[in-house]
């Protein structure tokens, strides 16, 4: 290529100074409306994901329920789940333990629902998100005070409550135990999103010893990523990872070992285990009071049928025991010399009343391992399918509900289930922001095209003069794209420097609202999210539509013959 026809391309921009001003302007005007509708809609993902859902269910939710209900996540050995976590999640930023609870607060001469969740004392970054309209949330960390409350300024209004009042409480305990506690309110804020605006909060430890948790239990495990977009795949993948082992409890009777089970009580579990065990003395039936032990094991300790016994076995966690007393239905002799006879089952009822409520120390890397009994002794923990949507996470729940399972059912969810209502109305207004900025910057698109094709044809008797001297046609052409490069790069970048002024001035504009705008406000402002990733290319489809816009005029110009061109008339 000639190297002379960049400079020349450059001389006749500045030469066609006033057309080329204006047209560079419409382009710098629709690169403008570009990057401030897509800065506008990255900042709504960015505040419903980070500044919402976040807080709401995290990108991943893992969610533990017992006794069939869904009103509490209970999580008995969290540290275990969390190492699997770890394990099988990439891109964690944090794993947050979700307690929270429905109640009914009652203020000063006025009542009203109220959802208290437990914040960390040493990790507060949740109150960021709030402007503090009276008191003071250093306190909310004071070991002195006794269960303080972070209250909104609209409960507040509506309870008639100020700092320092006491707020009673209502609420039930994972136990299903209905319970009062009073609450200090020792700050009023003020979110600076809606949906913040509907909680109240009290310290992690604080509820879960009102809910009835132990302090190394948890609620729902909330995980934080870095890349939110990965949840649905992750989650997916951390799913086929848990697998739950039978649950057993060590223990012993009269200062014996035993290993006590319990067995699963479907039609088909129940045939298959008759055919494992012989039910020689007591009921052969398995109900929901069978306390089956072996023979051998009975007659050497004076065990029979009728009799009472008491199994005794340490906790979790603690250097005390728990005693669960049983009354023997029945005595079997194995059909296979695998299932020794130190081993009791007894039915899920009765086991789980025991295990949840007094766990028993975690001896899993010694439980004994039974082949011939896999799949019909009960798991600690049941995996549900995933779902998908919020449908599918409603029927399962429904579905869970008439089962009344008694061991414990983990869910693994991820924010398109349980916030999909939040995401399908970011969904909705990213197509409409989109589709209107796409209509602009097509009516400003057909502008510039007609502009850059009047300009090619008004200079055809230029390109004959070209022609005339020498040059050849794909001299023309390239002098063509050359300028249209030119100004492609000076006019999307004025136009991006033009974009950050727009969104500064419209960012420091305060909107106070209490319309559905408030959850895209940031401290009652706009929130914009520049990404370079996002202008880059914003800025280079831009610069190729309008080299491509060139390229067919100039080529077609280029082509005509020498006479043709410099006879060439716009009348």
């Amino acid at each position: 290529m000639n190297p002379t026809i960049p400079l020349l391309s450059f001389r006749n921009l500045i030469r066609q100074r006033r057309k080329n001003l204006l047209l560079g302007a419409a382009i710098a005007f629709g690169t403008m409306t570009l990057i401030v509708a897509t800065s506008f809609v990255a900042g709504i993902t960015d505040t419903l994901f980070n500044r919402v859902i976040v807080y709401m269910t995290g990108h991943i939710e893992l969610n533990m329920s017992e006794n069939g209900s869904q009103y509490y996540s209970v999580h008995r050995r969290p540290e275990l789940m969390k190492q699997l976590i770890e394990r099988h999640i990439t891109g964690i930023k944090e794993i947050r333990e979700g307690v929270a609870v429905f109640g009914r607060g009652i203020g000063n001469g006025k009542s009203d629902n109220i959802l208290m969740v437990g914040v960390p004392e040493k990790n507060n970054s949740l109150f960021t998100q709030y402007d503090v309209v009276n008191g003071d949330l250093d306190t909310f960390n004071n070991r002195d005070i006794r269960n303080p409350i972070v209250i909104s300024e609209s409960k507040a209004r509506y309870l008639r409550l100020k700092v320092g009042d006491t707020l009673r409480v209502r609420l039930r305990t994972i136990n299903g135990q209905q319970q009062s506690v009073i609450m200090n309110v020792v700050a009023i804020v003020k979110s600076t999103n809606m949906f913040l605006e509907m909680a109240s909060y009290a310290r992690l430890t604080d509820l879960k010893t009102m809910l009835g948790y132990q302090q190394s239990e948890s609620g729902s495990l909330q995980i934080i990523l870095e890349n939110p977009s990965t949840a649905r795949r992750q989650a997916d993948r951390l799913h086929r990872a848990l697998t739950s082992p039978p649950a057993w409890i060590q223990g012993s009777i009269q200062s014996a070992p035993v290993w006590v089970s319990s067995f699963k009580s479907d039609v088909s579990a129940v045939a298959s285990l008759n055919s494992k065990i012989k039910v020689v003395d007591g009921n052969h039936a398995l109900t929901k009071k069978t306390v089956l032990v072996g023979r051998a094991f009975a007659i050497d300790h004076g065990i029979t049928v009728g009799s009472q016994v008491t199994i005794t076995y340490p906790l979790f966690r603690s250097n005390t025991t728990a005693s669960l007393d049983v009354v023997v239905t029945g005595l079997f002799e194995p059909r296979d010399d695998e299932i020794p006879q130190s081993v009791i089952l007894i039915h899920p009822e009765i086991f789980f009343g025991a295990y949840y409520a007094h766990l028993p120390r975690l001896t899993s890397s010694s439980a004994p391992i039974i082949p011939c009994l896999s799949g019909l002794l009960v798991p600690e923990w049941i995996l549900q399918d995933r779902s998908h949507t919020s449908e599918e996470l409603k029927k399962k729940n429904q579905d869970l509900g008439r089962l009344k399972l008694k061991n414990a059912v983990l869910d693994v969810r991820t924010m398109e289930e349980t916030a999909s209502n939040v995401l399908t109305f970011d969904a909705a207004l990213r197509t409409i922001t989109y589709s209107a900025v796409a209509l602009l910057f097509v009516i400003i698109l057909i502008g510039i095209v007609n502009s850059l094709r009047m300009n090619i044809r008004e200079r055809t008797r230029e390109i004959g003069t070209m022609r005339a001297i020498g040059m050849q046609p794909r001299d023309i052409v390239n002098l063509f794209l050359y300028e249209s490069l030119f100004l492609a790069v000076f006019s999307t970048m004025s136009g991006y420097i033009l974009a950050i002024g727009v969104m500064r001035i419209l960012s420091l504009i305060p909107i106070v609202t209490t319309t559905p705008i408030g959850i895209f406000l940031v401290n009652h402002h706009l929130y914009f999210l520049t990404r370079w990733d996002t202008v880059i290319i914003n800025i280079s489809l831009i610069s190729f539509i309008v080299i491509l816009t060139t390229y067919f005029p100039a080529r077609a110009a280029a082509k005509l013959e020498c006479v043709a061109a410099l006879s060439h008339s716009e009348g």
